[in-house]
């Protein structure tokens, strides 16, 4: 439940009906990688791309809206090595983006009940490299190819949405949303060692469904709590995956392992910013969250943990806001995934209102 109606990384539909300008907001996120893993650290920076928010208001209380969100999936890569006759060395390596572009429309009735809609047009492509073969320890690099396989999975879809929002219920406010599950086209383009030539394809994945239930507790002093919860069931998923056979073998052609299901909790703690003659104090806002991932590595579970810390700034009389925030993240276990990803994060938004008509 969010009390900023035009921050750029909130999506949800009912939030448009609190707007009284055309509004545009755009946000950004700074990334630093530290990737650990047997043979050392790899550092890593990376610029999202923007995330941008356009809301125009309806007559009565209402708001149209658009957006464009693109995630940079996160980026890794599993080793094995055994030793056999030769020595042999196993690399799987996962990487890609995917974007959403919302299109959503959102009323607030008896000013206390707010109903959101949407279509939200997912699209984007990964690619999974897997190479094995005939290892050079000394060097650490692999001599001889025995298999190589590179494939490309385009993705297009429309997922809908469904979000209510019942608000000034007492101190207490609650929100939440449901996006069903849909399917997805895919266009697939592969090459192995042995035929390097794209083989085009096309299959269609059934993308699990998602919904998020959120609560804020006003409290004294301006303070607020805030709890939200999100799960995405995955494993419904139907779909290709690269995976292994009985015997361990990777198997490029075999069907997706099964997944379980991804969930997120989040905390978070603000006090609020208020006017004071032709300024707005500074409000202050903390959180924390953690996601059990929808994939294994390693066989084991992947869970990621954060903090955050953030603050905003009103400007034109509170027409336009800067908000601003850093956090600290951590992504699987050496001992549990061979892999561990710490990462500082700097996130920075903007949004601005204009009376257009």
């Amino acid at each position: 439940a969010y009390t900023d109606s035009m921050n750029a990384s909130v999506l949800q539909a009912t939030q448009l009906a609190d707007i009284e300008r055309v509004t545009i907001g755009l946000g950004s996120r700074f990334n630093r990688v530290n990737a650990d893993d047997r043979f050392g650290t790899v550092t890593r920076l990376g610029l999202n791309v923007p995330v941008i928010r356009m809301g125009l208001p309806l007559p009565g209380q209402g708001g149209l809206g658009f957006g464009f969100v693109a995630n940079r999936s996160t980026q890794w890569t599993v080793n094995r090595s055994w030793r056999g006759d030769e020595d042999y060395r196993e690399n799987i390596e996962r990487e890609g983006t995917l974007f959403s572009v919302p299109i959503q429309v959102g009323y607030r009735f008896f000013d206390r009940l707010g109903v959101g809609a949407g279509m939200h047009f997912r699209g984007g492509s990964v690619r999974i490299r897997y190479d094995v073969g005939e290892y050079d320890r000394l060097r650490q690099v692999i001599t001889r190819f025995l298999q190589r396989e590179i494939r490309d999975d385009t993705y297009s879809g429309w997922s809908p949405e469904i979000s209510m929002a019942l608000t000034d219920l007492g101190p207490l406010s609650l929100a939440g949303f449901w996006m069903p599950e849909y399917e997805a086209d895919v266009d697939v383009a592969q090459a192995t060692l042995r035929d390097p030539v794209d083989q085009p394809d096309r299959r269609t994945d059934t993308m699990p469904q998602r919904l998020g239930v959120g609560m804020r507790l006003g409290l004294p002093a301006r303070f607020s709590l805030g709890a939200d919860f999100t799960f995405e069931e995955w494993s419904a998923y139907e779909g290709r995956s690269f995976t292994y056979d009985a015997d361990g073998n990777f198997d490029p052609g075999g069907v997706a392992l099964p997944m379980k299901d991804e969930r997120t909790i989040r905390l978070g703690v603000e006090r609020e910013s208020v006017r004071r003659g032709l300024r707005y104090t500074l409000p202050l806002r903390l959180g924390f969250y953690m996601r059990d991932w929808h994939y294994q590595v390693l066989g084991n579970d992947l869970t990621e943990w954060g903090v955050t810390l953030g603050s905003g700034l009103a400007l034109r009389g509170g027409l336009a806001r800067i908000d601003f925030s850093a956090g600290y993240s951590q992504t699987g276990s050496l001992d549990d995934n061979g892999v561990n990803e710490s990462i500082w994060t700097i996130v920075f938004s903007v949004a601005g209102g204009e009376r257009w008509y």
